[in-house]
């Protein structure tokens, strides 16, 4: 999916979703996730945002400020706690834990055994076509067959 393929070229793929769904993508993966809980600075500050915002009834705050408990209670199930006192501040914290995340030594093993594999594939098809020329050479009993079979042979190596 557009996931796993943002994943295979290097990319950050953020999610905003509550704690059943980051727990559901930590089954899914959980050696490349960093689970990043953005708190507001108090809850006396969220419901005023969210007032503020005059995006919701009264009775529809309410119902988000009691779900918002709900949700920070789970917050110890998180690698990194973001206050959001600021959209700046919020933003630089993300940025670093990503900068973090990307310089976590396992990850720089992954990365590193992954190389490590496609390079032995790599070398174990150079090596297949190798030995399938140099037997083209010995069976090759003509001077121009041999020839043509050493050029194919550099070709391959090179």
């Amino acid at each position: 999916g557009p996931v796993e393929a943002a994943l295979a070229a290097g990319r950050d793929v953020l999610f905003d979703v509550d704690w059943q769904g980051t727990q559901q993508i930590a089954q899914r993966s959980p050696q490349d996730l960093a689970r990043v809980f953005i708190l507001p600075p108090s809850t006396g500050e969220l419901e005023r945002r969210l007032t503020t915002r005059a995006q919701d009834p009264p009775p529809v705050v309410a119902q988000r400020m009691a779900k918002a408990s709900d949700e920070m209670s789970h917050y110890d199930a998180y690698d990194y706690i973001v206050i959001n006192r600021t959209l700046e501040q919020s933003v630089a914290a993300v940025q670093s834990i990503l900068t973090a995340e990307r310089l976590r030594r396992t990850r720089y093993e992954l990365r590193e055994a992954e190389s490590q594999r496609e390079l032995v594939e790599g070398l174990g098809m150079a090596i297949t076509e190798t030995d399938l020329v140099i037997k083209t050479i010995r069976a090759a009993r003509d001077a121009d067959i041999r020839k043509n079979a050493l050029d194919v042979l550099i070709s391959t190596i090179n």
